[in-house]
């Protein structure tokens, strides 16, 4: 029997030999999976376009291996370590997007908890623009608004008529993220907020309001001795809470140096509700608007210095007027001020008319401009740049109120005006609108 063999060409047994060699060559071996843990943020909120750091353990070095998103919206990677991940915030829709974090070939973990549920809120910001933060604020369809505090461009207090016998502050620590109910008041809405969030706040007695806030009226520190036709309507406390000032209707101030015991400053009360408006720089410049019933004539009540003592001023050239009304004031500093008073006109037609009033002596002499439009409320950055709000439009002016420009148009009325730290903000029932100066 005859064996046959096939014997293969030189040729194809190199590339045999050659195909097995390759495919030998490169099996890659198995791709380890690192564990990662991230412990912390360096914020829980930001504006766009701040950097932020998420801080962990054994993250990658190569920042291409890093991917991460706010609402799919993929952010910028400045730089990463092993333990620091730098990112630049983008501009999303919504205020607490969902948070993703991915780096290769890791399993990644987080130990971090926060008031977000883990994530990173992106506050919106302009400079030089006006720009709505959106979200709902607890002030409804014809609820009277009271008073307005700004402390910084994320801290905000206001408080609102929603009661028969006055109403509660709400605020936002977060820029108008989250709100909380902070504190009741009565019927001018008094209160006051320091930068600790403690304060106090007015319901027919002054009531101590703890860090956090709490609308029980049961830690009293000052009950008004006169029940006659008073009504609390301007509060400041240093931030120590030792040092304040209270403002009564009736032209009566109470003062405290202990926190604890006050004691009356001045008096000259006519038993009529005559002051209303409130503002103050610290213990020892003092504001008070309102109007002197026996003169028929708004009126301004003060303390500016240390050693001063209270005057009143009185507004000239409104005696004719139904019923003037100094509603509105502000100060920059110990010298320069600015107040709104309305008026209706003396024909009896009910055609209400606001008046703006400067002054460059700390409230002894005022100058009537005549070219304001009807404000409601206004704020100041300085002596001669601020704005006003009339209606749904917020006006602005570089000219200590001389000439007035519109500068931002809303969908619907805005309700007040507020300057502080190189940030406007205008409080609206869909959130606070702001103007960022830097």
């Amino acid at each position: 029997m005859t064996k046959s063999i096939k014997l293969f060409s030189p040729s194809i047994l190199a590339i045999i030999f050659l195909f097995g060699c390759s495919k030998d060559n490169t099996t890659e071996p198995p791709v380890e999976i690192k564990n990662a843990t991230i412990t912390s943020y360096s914020k829980d909120l930001g504006y766009s376009g701040e950097t932020v750091s998420i801080l962990g353990t054994n993250f990658s070095e190569d920042k291409a291996e890093v991917n991460i998103s706010f609402d799919d919206i993929v952010a910028e990677i400045i730089s990463a370590t092993s333990s620091e991940i730098r990112l630049k915030l983008p501009k999303t829709t919504n205020l607490v997007p969902v948070l993703k974090i991915q780096i290769a070939n890791t399993n990644l973990t987080s130990t971090y908890q926060n008031d977000y549920n883990g994530n990173i809120a992106v506050l919106p910001k302009k400079i030089g623009e006006w720009e709505l933060t959106p979200n709902a604020v607890p002030w409804t369809e014809g609820k009277p608004l009271f008073k307005t505090q700004q402390i910084s461009g994320l801290r905000y207090y206001f408080s609102v008529k929603d009661n028969g016998g006055g109403g509660h502050t709400y605020r936002t620590l977060d820029g108008g993220i989250t709100w909380e109910d902070w504190a009741s008041v009565g019927f001018y809405g008094a209160f006051y907020a320091t930068i600790n969030d403690e304060g106090w706040a007015d319901f027919a007695r002054i009531n101590k309001i703890p860090v956090g806030g709490s609308t029980l009226i049961n830690n009293t520190i000052f009950i008004n001795p006169d029940k006659q036709n008073t009504i609390n309507c301007g509060l400041y406390v240093s931030e120590d809470m030792k040092t304040g000032i209270a403002a009564f209707s009736d032209k009566v101030i109470y003062q405290t140096t202990d926190g604890v015991n006050f004691s009356e400053v001045y008096n000259n009360s006519s038993n009529n509700n005559e002051l209303r408006s409130f503002f103050a720089l610290d213990e020892n410049h003092v504001w008070v608007g309102g109007r002197n019933s026996l003169e028929k004539n708004p009126v301004v009540l003060y303390k500016n210095g240390k050693s001063a003592t209270w005057q009143e001023t009185i507004i000239p050239g409104n005696s004719t007027e139904f019923f003037p009304f100094v509603f509105e004031i502000e100060f920059v500093d110990a010298a320069t001020g600015f107040l709104l008073l309305s008026t209706d006109t003396a024909t009896g037609d009910n055609a209400e008319t606001v008046k703006l009033y400067s002054t460059i002596d700390g409230g002894s002499t005022w100058t009537l401009k005549t070219n304001a439009p009807n404000f409601y409320d206004i704020a100041f950055k300085n002596q001669n740049e601020g704005w006003g709000v009339s209606e749904n439009k917020i006006y602005k002016t570089t000219d200590a109120g001389v000439t007035w420009e519109l500068s931002y148009t809303h969908t619907e009325n805005l309700g007040s005006i507020t300057y502080k730290d190189n940030v406007v903000i205008s409080l609206t029932k869909e959130g606070l609108l702001k103007y960022f100066y830097e």
